[in-house]
């Protein structure tokens, strides 16, 4: 089977509050794919439910790794094209609109950590 599919057999177990087979799934999943943070997420979400704050955590830190690493590619990305319109050819067009996309995906990523900090507090408290 393929990642894709281990992945989705992972979320309609969730889904299903069969969080055992969920677990297995997307360990499966990450196991095939291990930088893909999103098999992370959800077998976090099926720990949590489980009550196994510990497993939910260190999966929801392994998130935020994986989509830091994301963002330093795209920030490399960024700083390519700015190198690359050097001249001023076209640069600020294109400056504009990765910057705004690059803005989009840090922000949702603070969002994404903001909510990961909120549900481990719940753990604590």
């Amino acid at each position: 089977m393929t990642y894709d599919e281990i992945f989705a057999l992972g979320r309609k177990a969730l889904g299903s509050e069969d969080y055992d087979d969920a677990i297995s799934n997307l360990t499966n999943a990450i196991a095939l794919n291990p930088k893909l943070p999103f098999s992370y997420s959800f077998r976090g979400v099926a720990y949590a439910e489980q009550g196994k704050s510990v497993e939910a955590m260190a999966d929801y830190i392994k998130v935020i790794l994986l989509q830091y690493q994301w963002l330093l590619l795209a920030l490399g990305a960024f700083l390519l094209i700015d190198g690359a319109y050097s001249d001023g050819s076209g640069f600020q067009n294109t400056h504009n609109k990765y910057a705004d996309m690059l803005a989009d995906y840090v922000l949702t990523l603070v969002d994404y950590i903001v909510a990961i900090v909120r549900h481990i507090l719940n753990f604590i408290f």
